[in-house]
């Protein structure tokens, strides 16, 4: 295997830890697979429109192509995408919602300034990339794409009253 597996797997344990050891955070992180939130539908179908465009964007080199790998997608569904999700909707973004204090409802998920960190830590924590197996390079259009996708994974978690939406978009 050519990823690092057993870190994500570890920090998988300390994502799960630290919302353990929140008052109430089985229910604060959204680790939850009730969908009960009350925007649910409208985070269903932004969910649903933003996988099919990046489903339909993955697809469109990698069939016929000899150099795919299958160890990448997998790694990003079982390792990354559930990790990320526990650790920054579930363990910061629960935080930081609750330090920003009031809340304001956008298209039916209660959100606040807490949302502008939460999406930059995720961004920032994208700040570099290894493109091909070369040096590491400080991605700038990574930065503004994660931190996008960290404000739309941060409403569709608190719209839809859970992680599993925004890891089904991660994935």
């Amino acid at each position: 295997l050519s990823y690092n597996w057993f870190l994500f797997g570890l920090l998988g344990a300390v994502s799960i830890a630290l919302i353990a050891a929140m008052p109430n955070g089985w229910q604060r992180s959204g680790l939850t697979l009730a969908q009960n939130g009350p925007g649910v539908r409208s985070a269903s179908f932004v969910a649903f429109a933003v996988c099919a465009l990046l489903t339909w964007m993955a697809t469109q080199n990698i069939f016929g192509d000899p150099s795919f790998r299958w160890e990448p997608v997998l790694y990003n569904a079982f390792a990354v995408g559930p990790v990320e999700e526990l650790f920054f909707r579930g363990v910061v973004f629960a935080l930081v919602l609750e330090a920003f204090g009031a809340r304001k409802t956008i298209l039916g998920a209660e959100m606040n300034w807490g949302m502008i960190p939460a999406a930059l830590v995720f961004g920032f924590a994208h700040a570099t990339s290894t493109p091909a197996g070369a040096e590491i390079v400080f991605n700038t259009y990574l930065i503004l794409w994660t931190t996008l996708g960290g404000f739309v994974l941060a409403w569709m978690r608190q719209a839809s009253g859970s992680l599993l939406l925004p890891y089904v978009v991660h994935v």
